[in-house]
């Protein structure tokens, strides 16, 4: 798995899928990622570009 992977064709993930990983980054991490994002998340740099903006926002706040 590399940052450039694509979620769907490349880790078979589907939307379900993507969004249990969503909420499992919510939960883990505290946060709350925004889900009219997610039609933009295509590759794990995608999503991992979101986590740390979002926990940046968090230790800022």
């Amino acid at each position: 798995m590399e940052p450039n992977s694509r979620l769907f064709e490349d880790l078979a993930l589907d939307s379900l899928d993507l969004v249990a990983v969503l909420m499992r980054l919510q939960d883990v991490h505290g946060i709350e990622l925004d889900l009219d994002a997610v039609p933009d998340f295509q590759r794990i740099s995608d999503l991992m570009a979101e986590l740390g903006r979002q926990l940046r926002s968090k230790s800022a706040a």
